[in-house]
């Protein structure tokens, strides 16, 4: 038997890539940490954390958020890189990768190409249209024609101390600032002959005791100069303080002086300059060494001699100041923090938020009973009364207030949308409303249950998961809207992390069972909660969904069980990928499931059962705490930082155009591991309702030809596991297929062995 076209289809179907098409909802324009940005010809641009880059045309009017500039994935740009962006002009531009490659743009950051790998450079700035240069920990390249080509240079050995901060051009000098770190750094270093480099004095030793940090310097044109930052000094074993430092120097930094005024528990982010005697710090001060943080600047009219400090905003607690820019023609300074984006239209008396004020979900639902173009779409912040409601599906969202507060003593705890309608329980009650969140009137529930969780169908069926404060649970079922209530008490030990009313009358929860050897459960009901099944687990599921009335799936961390005759019978499911599975997962429309994997994502396939890796990278850190899909199968994702959509559909297709029956169907699962030196375990199912037949398992090789016969015995229905060891078959390191048949039924997967 040949199976050579099997097996490509199976390489084919692993591995797929697929174009990034990710836009944020909320926050806008995006959610990531924003570690640098620069200005050309008036168009500002913005790079940060997951390969972020944001742009503005209109000097930060409206935001623009840009592709990822690779589909690679790395850790990080690095919270050091707050200069690895430079644009020459308003399309032609530069970015760095902390630990990974070089990339360019030609057409204002809408595409990127790489132009150098693996470089180490982390900071980037021109002087002109011509001049550039380009710095990282051992590496130093510059250009004299705007980019198209860079000359490398051995480094200064003095490059070897500290980790490069930021530099700073005019047109025969360039300035290098380097940090403290690694037990050396904190030093301005100066060229004015390509690839010779000279250190200028500070005046202050930077040692471990005595850590200087310096993070902008501005040289005007007559030479006067100020370079800031804040030491790190030691008060006692285990206890650093910190103050700011401003350093000034009247001669193009062959002398430098440090202002002794002190400036406890102050840093200074950014320096700009109007003329040899105006200007401007910004930075942020504490009043002691655990408050928060406020947003400050310093102004000198005085040649830097004497400084008046002000605070300009109280609001960005526990984050500094990032980057920023000053557009001197519009009088204009342009800065971040965190993921916020601020300007200053008066050279630092004041500053005004530019990027949008938008609450940033921690939970968000879609109306599954609307598949049109009017979808509805809820999204709320736990401890707010500020909401986000979508009536196309989640492409677009508007905030309303709630006509109540939210807060810690009464909070949003669990939110739904059916049938045109919003659900939200707030403290003791369920209110509903059929506006679009407009007004909100009560529901009526039990009395003396608090409710906590909920699953609404439509406008008639909906399911509460209560408690009473007295170790007693309940589930409560109406299929009038809340008019009437049937109650089923559930044990005191269960607690449930999902709920689901999946049709009239059929419920099915998991959770985490306390006191038992089992440590997690499936909860079922098929009449209207009256009488329960209930299946214990080695690991508790975090999510369960149907794929129809007699198809589930359920997932807890790195764990996934599956069942295809209404719950009676329960699967193993471990995916054929090597990332950690995340429990939370969403269904779209072609009965398949999404779950996060590490960076990635992963797509069951119910009618398949095979598990299909995404590669497409979401542009957020951590976990997916939700995943769904609206109308238009576009899929959107929560996580840490907020709500994003994904508009590329094709990442979403998969085979089958009707919901599967996993009982009518034979289970191959991946064996493991693998790849594997020399022994394996392969696990197969077969469904109920079958009788003792013959069952067999040969492995192929690539060409097709059959090298040995696993299994060859009469089975029954169940779920079986079994081991093979390739020593007893003298085979070679390689690529083979095992194939499961039985009748005419056959299932075929790839495995490697490994010497």
């Amino acid at each position: 038997m040949k199976i050579s076209n099997l097996f490509f289809f199976l390489i084919v179907t692993l591995s797929v890539s697929y174009t990034q098409n990710w836009r944020w909802i909320a926050p806008y324009p995006q959610g990531n940490t924003l570690f640098s940005v620069c200005t050309a010809d008036n168009y500002l641009y913005f790079c940060g954390q997951r390969k972020t880059v944001v742009s503005s045309t209109d000097l930060g009017q409206t935001f623009n958020y840009l592709p990822q500039y690779t589909n690679q994935v790395y850790w990080e740009v690095g919270d050091a890189a707050n200069q690895n962006i430079a644009f020459v002009d308003s399309i032609n531009g530069y970015l760095l990768d902390l630990y990974a490659d070089e990339y360019k743009t030609t057409n204002g950051g809408l595409t990127w190409i790489k132009f150098a790998t693996g470089a180490g450079n982390t900071i980037i700035n021109f002087y002109d249209r011509n001049k550039g240069w380009k710095f990282g920990n051992g590496s130093y390249g510059y250009t004299t024609n705007g980019g198209k080509t860079w000359t490398t240079s051995t480094p200064s050995p003095l490059f070897n101390k500290g980790l490069v901060s930021k530099t700073f051009a005019l047109d025969s000098q360039v300035w290098l600032l380097k940090n403290y770190w690694n037990d050396s750094g904190g030093q301005i270093f100066s060229s004015t002959i390509p690839g010779v480099w000279n250190e200028q004095i500070t005046g202050i030793s930077s040692n471990k005791n005595n850590q200087l940090n310096l993070s902008d310097i501005k040289v005007t044109p007559s030479g006067y100069g100020i370079a800031v930052d804040y030491l790190n000094y030691y008060v006692s074993e285990y206890q650093y303080r910190y103050k700011g430092v401003i350093l000034k120097t009247t001669d193009f930094g062959s002398n430098w002086t440090n202002d002794t005024t002190t400036y406890d528990y102050q840093s200074f982010s950014a320096v700009f300059t109007k003329s040899d005697s105006e200007w401007v710090i910004l930075g942020t001060i504490n009043t002691d060494s655990y408050s928060a943080p406020n947003v400050i600047s310093l102004k000198s009219n005085d040649f830097g001699n004497s400084w008046n400090s002000k605070i300009i905003s109280s609001q960005y607690s526990n984050y500094k100041v990032s980057s920023a820019v000053y557009l001197k023609d519009k009088n204009k300074i342009i800065f971040t923090c965190w993921n916020d984006i601020y300007a200053s239209n008066d050279f630092g008396n004041s500053i005004v938020k530019l990027n949008k004020d938008v609450p940033i979900p921690t939970d968000f639902v879609l109306d599954k009973t609307n598949k049109t173009s009017s979808q509805l779409g809820f999204a709320i912040q736990y401890f707010s009364n500020r909401v986000l409601v979508s009536t196309n599906g989640g492409l677009n969202w508007d905030e309303k207030i709630l006509p109540f507060q939210a807060g810690w003593s009464y909070q949003i705890l669990d939110i739904a949308a059916a049938d045109g309608c919003l659900y939200l329980l707030y403290g003791y009650d369920c209110y509903k409303s059929s506006d679009k969140g407009t007004t909100w009137g009560k529901i009526y529930i039990p009395p003396d249950y608090s409710s906590y969780k909920f699953s609404v169908l439509d406008s008639l069926h909906m399911i509460l998961l209560s408690a009473n404060g007295y170790g007693k649970n309940c589930i409560h079922y109406t299929d009038n809207g809340g008019k009437n209530w049937t109650n089923s008490p559930v044990p005191y030990q269960y607690s449930f992390s999902d709920i689901k009313l999946f049709a009239p009358g059929k419920i099915i929860g998991c959770g985490t069972v306390y006191g038992s050897i089992y440590s997690g459960f499936i909860y079922q009901s098929s009449d209207n909660g009256l009488d329960w099944r209930i299946t214990s687990f080695p690991q508790p599921p975090v999510c369960v969904n149907n794929f129809s009335d007699t198809s589930f799936i359920a997932a807890g961390n790195n764990i996934a069980f599956k069942s295809g005759n209404k719950g009676y019978l329960w699967y193993t499911a471990v995916p054929d990928i090597d990332m950690y599975l995340q429990g939370n997962f969403g269904m779209s429309d072609n009965y398949s499931a999404y779950f996060k994997t590490g960076y990635y994502f992963t797509r069951y396939v119910a009618t398949t059962d095979s598990w299909v890796p995404i590669y497409s990278d979401p542009p957020q850190w951590g976990s997916a705490s939700k995943i769904d899909f609206n109308y238009k199968n576009n899929m959107l994702v929560l996580g840490d930082n907020g709500l994003l959509i994904n508009t590329n559909k094709n990442m979403y297709e998969a085979p089958g155009n009707s919901a599967p029956e996993m009982a009518d169907h034979y289970v191959l699962f991946q064996n493991y591991p693998n790849p594997f030196n020399p022994s394996t375990k392969i696990k197969f199912s077969i469904p109920l309702g079958e009788s003792v037949k013959n069952v067999t398992i040969k492995l192929y090789d690539i060409l097709g030809k059959e090298v040995a016969v696993i299994l060859n015995e009469n089975k029954s229905p169940g779920q079986y596991e079994i081991d093979f060891n390739a020593v007893q078959y003298k085979l070679s390191s390689g690529v083979y297929i095992y194939q499961l048949k039985r009748d005419n039924n056959s299932i075929s997967r790839k495995m490697v062995y490994l010497k």
